[in-house]
This record gives C-alpha cells, sequence and structure tokens, in this order.
C-alpha cells in the first residue's frame, strides 16, 4: 500500500490528558502515552473509513494504569474535552475518534462522543493495567491536515 498523495494526507494527534479521579484520595491514573500520533493515511486505510493505532492484539496505543488506595471496587471512564477536533472550524465531531480493549476484536471500536463511556469495570478492586487501541473514521473528503482531541480518563469508587 502507498501513501495517499499530498492533497488527501490526514494526520491526527490525540492529546491525552488525564482527568481527576471522583474521590480526590480514591485512586492514581497513569496514561503510558501521553500523545496518540496516527501514521501516515494510506489509500487502503481510506478504502476502510479509519486509521487506527494498535490494531494488532498485545501492541495497544496507549495503556491506563489504575492503582487505588483501598480494596473497594472501581469503575474507568473515558469522556472529550470537546465536541469536536481542534481546528473546530473543519467540523470533524468528537465521535470519528474510537476506542476498543485491546484484547477486544476489531469490530468492538465505539466511538467517543460527548457522553462518558465506561471502559473497565473491576468490582473486586485492586490494581489493573487496561490497554486501549484508538482509531480515527475518515474518507476521501476529510481536509488535509493536523487534528486534535482532548481526551480524559475517570476512575469512579463503586
Amino acid at each position: 500500500m502507498g501513501v495517499v498523495g499530498r492533497s488527501v494526507v490526514f494526520a491526527a494527534a490525540a492529546l491525552l490528558a488525564i482527568g481527576p479521579a471522583a474521590a480526590a484520595d480514591f485512586a492514581s491514573v497513569r496514561v503510558s502515552a501521553g500523545k496518540v500520533l496516527f501514521p501516515l493515511v494510506t489509500k487502503g486505510a481510506l478504502a476502510a473509513g479509519r486509521a487506527e493505532v494498535g490494531a494488532a492484539r498485545g501492541i495497544c496505543a496507549l495503556s491506563v494504569e489504575v492503582e487505588p488506595v483501598d480494596d473497594r471496587g472501581w469503575s474507568l471512564y473515558v469522556v472529550t474535552d470537546s465536541p469536536a477536533f481542534d481546528p473546530v472550524d473543519v467540523g470533524k465531531p468528537c465521535g470519528d475518534l474510537y476506542w476498543k480493549k485491546d484484547e477486544d476484536g476489531p469490530g468492538a471500536y465505539r466511538p467517543l462522543d460527548e457522553g462518558e463511556w465506561l471502559v473497565f469495570d473491576n468490582p473486586e478492586g485492586g490494581r489493573a493495567v487496561v490497554p486501549l487501541d484508538v482509531a480515527v473514521a475518515l474518507d476521501w473528503n476529510t481536509p488535509p491536515g493536523r487534528y486534535s482531541l482532548g481526551v480524559r480518563f475517570l476512575v469512579k469508587p463503586r
């Protein structure tokens, strides 16, 4: 697969910011990648309708580590900081960013819209590492450029 010509090259960066836990001292959250950069877009990616980071199982785009301070159960959520990618004037909605757990199949991607999405539920409590893959929707009409979107991870006690 060759790289698409300059007129349709799409580069996207999902900038990840860590959100606070629901209870200030309930848990610490660490993300192993502070910025996720998508590769140069190929004709195959445009035909498929998305560019992926971490498409192969065991190779994830980012890893979210939750370390609670006690043994209560907890749930991990992902939310976006904005209803649209920056630059906003392009009109690329936040729902064009997709996420899934690394162990889930390629059909498990979910769009990241403006709601809180449950990523992982840990009713027994304790430390956990949750590897995630991300993808961005695109097509031949996507204007070329660099796009960014803020994402936060929240931990809430059960």
